[in-house]
């Protein structure tokens, strides 16, 4: 059994706030969605986040951008450290809940 408040291997944990450390995940990704997107945004700020334990851990990140637009974004860590956008939602608000996609 996973320690309190420690997600279940394979399970998506709690959300939370969005962290410093969660920000700079982001920023290493922006560029890539933006250039999936076709576009650049001046806004692409964390909100909040939960994350899966795998070999690494997966981040559900909720991000609100330009025109109060948001985003659901995955993003990997391995456990090297490597971080690596999994996919990305767009067309979300901000009660989207965070889920695994």
């Amino acid at each position: 059994m996973a320690a309190k408040g420690m997600p279940m291997p394979g399970g998506l944990g709690s959300p939370k706030p969005a962290t410093p450390e969660v920000q700079k995940l982001t920023d290493q990704v922006k560029a890539e969605v933006f250039k999936k997107e076709g576009r650049n945004l001046h806004k692409f700020h964390a909100v909040s986040f939960a994350t899966q334990t795998v070999a690494g851990y997966n981040y559900i990140i909720k991000v609100e951008s330009d025109a109060n637009e948001y985003f659901l974004i995955k993003v990997y860590v391995d456990l090297n450290k490597k971080v690596e956008l999994k996919g990305y939602q767009k067309g979300k608000n901000k009660d989207t809940p965070l889920t695994l996609f």
